[in-house]
């Protein structure tokens, strides 16, 4: 099963997302990339951000399912150079214990 069809897994993003009114999963991303296999945030206004902000979401995450997870990011780099601050979106993805092992 793909992370995104997890909806006990979404539902707890959702619920941690709720603290940052400037992010919002991103429902629409997997129907858009059928490989896609994450769960993807986008940002909702021209807040103010850094890369810790998903580390303690991706932590959060972790503590509340028990699982273990990784992140990328990216964006729209118009406004610097400065990945720490000019991401749009992020996703998460799990890290499977059969994978780690191998």
């Amino acid at each position: 099963m793909k992370l995104s069809e997890n909806q006990e897994i979404v539902g707890d993003l959702k619920q941690i997302l709720e603290d940052y009114d400037y992010l919002e999963y991103d429902e629409a991303r997997p129907n858009r990339d059928k490989k896609f296999e994450g769960l993807s945030v986008r940002i909702t206004s021209d807040a103010k951000r850094n890369v810790q902000v998903i580390t303690d979401i991706c932590h959060r995450l972790e503590k509340t399912t028990g699982r273990t997870y990784f992140f990328t990011y990216g964006g729209s780099y118009r406004g610097g150079d400065n990945l720490d601050e000019v991401w749009s979106y992020f996703t998460i993805r799990e890290i499977e214990l059969e994978k780690r092992s191998a």
